[in-house]
């Protein structure tokens, strides 16, 4: 918690302010969107559990992401907007490690 506060006072007024108003503008297309529906079904992860020591998650297209942002990317836009989401498991992945949608 101490590097994360301490990385925030890295951040620049103007880099703190235009962060805002892209969450104002991600909340607002996401009201848009729930205003046409009831639910949003998603993968909660885009991928089963890493291997213990795996750093990095190569996809099909040839682009490498750290293990750790692949399984915050999708649950970043509820996190950000505030969206409420719930992860509900649904079964079983490769290697018969649990899967779940949010």
């Amino acid at each position: 918690m101490r590097v994360l506060l301490e990385a925030g006072e890295l951040l620049l007024a103007g880099d703190y302010l235009r962060a805002q108003r892209a969450r104002t503008l991600m909340r607002r297309a996401w009201a848009r969107l729930l205003a046409e529906v009831d639910v949003v079904v998603a993968p909660s992860v885009p991928l089963t559990a890493a291997p213990v020591g795996q750093q990095s998650v190569q996809w099909a297209d040839g682009s490498v992401e750290s293990v750790s942002d692949s399984y915050v990317r999708l649950s970043a836009p509820a996190n950000i907007t505030g969206v409420p989401a719930l992860t509900v498991p649904v079964g079983q992945g490769e290697g018969g490690c649990p899967s779940a949608c949010r």
